[in-house]
C-alpha cells in the first residue's frame, strides 16, 4: 500500500515541508519510504522563499484537507454529544446532562468549568448570571504568558465577586479558582477540590 503525505519541520520563522512516500508491504511488515531530494521552505511572515516550483507543493489544498479534518472532527464530536445527551435523558445515570462541555479554547474551559457553582453570585438561587471571564481571560492571555494572565484574571474576578456579593471568602475562593484553572490549563480537577 503506496501513502503520500507531506512532513513539517517548523523552526522559529522557519516552516520546512518535504513530501513523502512510504510503500507498506503488507507480506513481511516492512516498509520502505522515499523523500523528496528538494525541501520546501516557507519563510513565515515574508510567503514563501526560492527553491519552490508550484508542483512541488500545493498550498491550497493542503490548507482545504486540514480545514475538511477539523469540520469532520467537529461533527463527530457533535453527534457523540448528541448521543450523549439521549443517553442522559433515559436516567440511567447519575446526572441527567453530559457532564463535560465543549470548549475552543483555554478561557472557554476555564468558564465552562468553574462556570457552576464558583461563578454564580448567588449558587443556590441562581437569580443572576454567573460571572463572564471568557473574552476578558482571551484577551488577556494573547497579551501575556499564561502565569501572569492567571494572576490577573484571579485578581478580577475576586473584585468582581467581592463587589457582587461582599463576602470576602467566596469572593477570594472564586478567584483562586479561576486562577489556578488558568494555570492547569483547565484540564485538572484541582481548581474543583475543596
Amino acid at each position: 500500500m503506496l501513502r503520500s503525505f507531506y512532513l513539517f519541520w517548523p523552526r522559529r520563522n522557519v516552516m520546512k515541508i518535504a513530501f513523502v512516500e512510504v510503500n507498506f508491504e503488507q507480506d513481511d511488515g516492512e516498509c520502505s519510504w522515499t523523500v523528496s531530494s528538494e525541501w520546501v521552505v516557507l519563510l513565515r511572515g515574508e510567503g514563501m522563499s526560492k527553491n519552490i516550483r508550484a508542483e512541488e507543493i500545493d498550498v491550497k489544498r493542503l490548507e482545504i484537507e486540514r480545514s475538511d479534518y477539523y469540520e469532520s472532527l467537529d461533527k463527530e464530536i457533535e453527534e457523540a454529544y448528541t448521543i450523549a445527551a439521549e443517553a442522559k435523558k433515559k436516567g440511567l445515570d447519575f446526572s441527567e446532562s453530559v457532564e463535560i462541555p465543549r470548549a475552543s479554547d483555554l478561557a472557554s474551559r476555564t468558564e465552562k468549568l468553574l462556570e457552576d457553582p464558583y461563578l454564580y453570585v448567588d449558587p443556590d438561587k441562581r437569580a443572576k448570571r454567573p460571572l463572564k471571564i471568557e473574552g476578558h481571560l482571551r484577551e488577556l492571555l494573547q497579551k501575556h504568558d499564561r502565569e501572569s494572565a492567571a494572576i490577573m484574571i484571579a485578581i478580577h474576578v475576586t473584585k468582581e465577586m467581592h463587589s457582587a456579593t461582599g463576602d470576602r471568602r467566596r469572593a477570594i475562593d472564586s478567584g483562586l479558582r479561576v486562577g489556578l484553572a488558568v494555570l492547569t490549563e483547565a484540564v485538572l480537577v484541582a481548581p474543583l477540590e475543596v
